[in-house]
């Protein structure tokens, strides 16, 4: 249950930012680019980082 909400709210959100918010792979491969959904991934990502370092 732990390592889902981990992937949920850490690692899913943080493979989002890169891909949508930041050059990614490249033009040839990153063919669409929503980089306001990536930034707010980002935060998410962010705000599960602090949530698994309390507990």
């Amino acid at each position: 249950m732990m390592s889902k909400r981990a992937e949920l709210e850490l690692l899913d959100a943080i493979s989002v930012y890169f891909h949508l918010a930041t050059p990614g792979l490249g033009p040839d491969v990153e063919i669409y680019q929503n980089a306001e959904w990536g930034f707010r991934q980002c935060d998410k990502a962010l705000k599960g980082r602090v949530r698994r370092s309390t507990c």
